[in-house]
């Protein structure tokens, strides 16, 4: 379950009241992700969609290049032990070399590594053409909005979404995690066959480098997000040919780098 009760002592002093009662809270979990026998990952999340989660995850991090390169995942608890072809061998090699020394939430690469990480697991520019309609962003953010249900109870997540070039939902997350939230809607939708070099992502949480990255590795072409961006995170899109897009709040976004894939915008130029 994505929730528990926990009893609560609720205040207002504006109405100088006081309640003791049942509440919602957003369950969090310790995680492990084995890969090939190796403890690869240790961190915390909603334990819920582990398979999507591991397979959203390895992938978004380069670890494994497509889903043919996976063959086995399996749930014991909260331990996620994958078997994988001996052909991600060097890209375990590369990946051990970038993990941060302390785990950080959802496993991603720690920031401080930069855009070092731009020159390894296969990163690179993202080939596709597709073109969305200023209104399917969005159309996008409202349905995101509205697929939360977790955080509708309990304030304590983040949400993200596949969607199509038409705003229709391909794959939903939620989890306590905002990377976490994207390497399950990834891990979704490639499960289920989904194109993503011809559908965007959305999402809740700011668009760091690990994001804008994970984006990247999997061919996503558009990320957008109802918060803010970060410079790295613009400057890795910007290099890798994705259209990036934040703060999408009722009739208004931002475009950070590479317009041409919005209707409407194609002449506008915002790379300096």
């Amino acid at each position: 379950m994505g929730t528990s009760s926990r009893r609560i002592l609720k205040i207002n002093l504006s109405k100088d009241f006081r309640e003791v009662k049942d509440d919602e809270v957003v369950v969090e979990a310790f995680i492990e992700l084995y890969v090939n026998d190796e403890l690869l990952f240790s961190f915390t999340a909603t334990p819920e969609e582990l398979k999507e989660l591991a397979v959203g995850l390895l992938l978004s991090e380069g670890i494994l290049e497509k889903l043919s390169d996976l063959e086995s995942v399996d749930i014991e608890d909260k331990k996620i032990y994958v078997q994988a072809s001996h052909s991600i061998e060097s890209r375990l090699r590369s990946y051990r070399k970038l993990k941060p020394s302390k785990p950080t939430c959802g496993g991603g690469l720690n920031v401080g590594f930069k855009l070092r990480a731009l020159d390894s697991l296969t990163v690179k520019p993202i080939p596709s053409n597709l073109k969305v309609n200023q209104e399917s962003i969005l159309e996008a953010a409202s349905k995101l909005r509205g697929y939360s249900k977790i955080y509708r109870k309990t304030g304590g997540t983040h949400s993200a979404a596949i969607f199509n070039s038409e705003a229709e939902l391909l794959s939903f997350a939620e989890d306590i995690g905002r990377h976490n939230a994207v390497d399950k809607a990834i891990g979704s939708a490639v499960l289920r066959n989904i194109d993503l070099e011809n559908s965007f992502l959305f999402c809740s949480g700011r668009l760091s480098l690990e994001v804008v990255l994970k984006a990247i590795r999997v061919g996503i072409p558009i990320v957008s997000s109802i918060s803010a961006p970060t410079s790295l995170g613009i400057e890795a899109a910007d290099q890798n040919t994705v259209t990036l897009i934040g703060f999408v709040r009722g009739k208004r976004f931002n475009v950070y780098s590479h317009p041409w894939r919005i209707h409407g915008l194609e002449t506008l130029q915002v790379s300096s």
